[in-house]
C-alpha cells in the first residue's frame, strides 16, 4: 500500500518550528538562502537520520526541499514575526465560527468509494481517488454543495472545498487504519516466530 504524505519527525519538526519563529518566511530569498546553508550544517546528524527514517519508509523525493518549502512557505504562514502561536490569538480574535458538518449521507458514500476503489491492486492517490468520485457521484456532490451553501454558512468555493477536504481526509484515515492493522498483524507475526 503506498504512502502519499510523509509526515516529519518530532525532533525534526521542533527544530523547523524554530528556525520559522526566527521569521524565516519573511527574509529575503538570498538572506533565506544563507540561513538555510547554517542550519543545514548545524543539524546535519539530525537530518541524516531523518533522511534514513524516511527512506526506510518508501520516500523519494528531495528531504532538503521539502523541509526548505515547509518552513518558507507553510511554518511560516500561520504564525506571526513576534512568535504569537495560534491558540493566543484565536482568544484575541472573537469568537470562532460555527462548525458546519459535512453530510452523513455523502460520508458512507465516500467510505463505500474510498474501500472499493483506493485500495488493492490498482490504489489511487487521494486526488486521483476524489476526481474518481466527483465523477462518479456528481450528483450527490452537487447536492451536499447546495445544502452547505443553501444554511447561509458557506459560499459555494468554500463549500465544495469542504467536501474534497473530508474525501481525501476518509482516504487518509482508511489508509492509517490499514496501515495499523497490517503492523498489528506483522508485530504479532514475530511474536509467535520468536516463540
Amino acid at each position: 500500500m503506498p504512502t502519499h504524505r510523509f509526515t516529519l519527525s518530532g525532533p525534526m519538526d521542533g527544530l523547523l518550528n524554530g528556525l520559522s519563529r526566527e521569521g524565516f518566511h519573511a527574509m529575503l530569498r538570498s538572506e533565506a538562502d544563507a540561513r538555510w546553508s547554517r542550519f543545514v550544517e548545524e543539524n546535519t546528524d539530525t537530518i541524516d537520520r531523518e533522511r534514513t527514517r524516511l527512506e526506510a519508509l518508501g520516500y523519494q523525493g528531495d528531504l532538503g526541499t521539502k523541509m526548505f518549502r515547509s518552513v518558507r512557505y507553510y511554518r511560516g504562514r500561520g504564525q506571526q514575526a513576534e512568535g504569537v502561536d495560534t491558540s493566543e490569538r484565536e482568544e484575541t480574535s472573537g469568537q470562532r465560527r460555527e462548525y458546519v458538518a459535512t453530510p452523513g449521507q455523502l460520508l458512507s458514500l465516500m467510505d463505500e468509494h474510498v474501500e472499493k476503489h483506493c485500495f488493492g491492486e490498482k490504489p489511487m492517490s487521494p486526488a486521483a481517488g476524489w476526481a474518481h468520485f466527483e465523477q462518479e457521484y456528481s450528483q450527490a456532490v452537487t447536492l451536499a454543495v447546495q445544502g452547505l451553501t443553501g444554511s447561509d454558512k458557506l459560499t459555494q468555493p468554500d463549500a465544495q472545498a469542504k467536501v474534497k477536504k473530508a474525501y481525501k481526509n476518509r482516504q487518509y484515515l482508511k489508509r492509517r487504519q490499514r496501515q495499523a492493522v497490517a503492523h498489528r498483524a506483522m508485530t504479532l507475526a514475530q511474536l509467535q516466530d520468536d516463540d
